[in-house]
């Protein structure tokens, strides 16, 4: 589990570092609103960091082999990337219906990180 763990801690740091690099760039050349999209995606990055964490934390207290645990992790913090995201599809399916472009550009980034997350979390697997 130790693998995965610092694999994947490695993946989101590298994710926020971008992040915060683009998001300096963005706003030296003025670039308000690309620099607030960056903004976002550094705080879903943010959330799923303290989920894992969370998940880990939990599974490290249980006293069962480490092939039950990655299963639970792979199990439950899976989970986590359909049921955060509900109320990001509610939205953005309530962007579209009103043609609000900047949310529809907000929730569809949103989605597009936890779909990328998600891909290189099962890839460790």
């Amino acid at each position: 589990m130790e693998e995965i763990k610092s694999q994947y801690f490695e993946i989101i740091e590298n994710k926020k570092k971008q992040c915060t690099s683009e998001y300096e760039n963005l706003k030296k050349d003025d670039r308000k609103d690309e620099a607030d999209l960056v903004k976002i995606k550094e705080n879903i990055y943010e959330i799923f960091e303290v989920l894992f964490k969370t998940h880990v934390n939990q599974l490290e207290k249980l006293s069962i082999p480490d092939e039950e645990k990655l299963h639970r992790l792979k199990e439950e913090y899976t989970k986590r990337f359909e049921t955060i995201p509900k109320s990001w599809i509610a939205r953005l399916e309530l962007a579209q219906k009103h043609n609000d472009v900047a949310n529809i550009v907000i929730e569809e980034l949103k989605l597009q990180v936890v779909k990328d997350l998600k891909e290189q979390f099962l890839a460790l697997y």
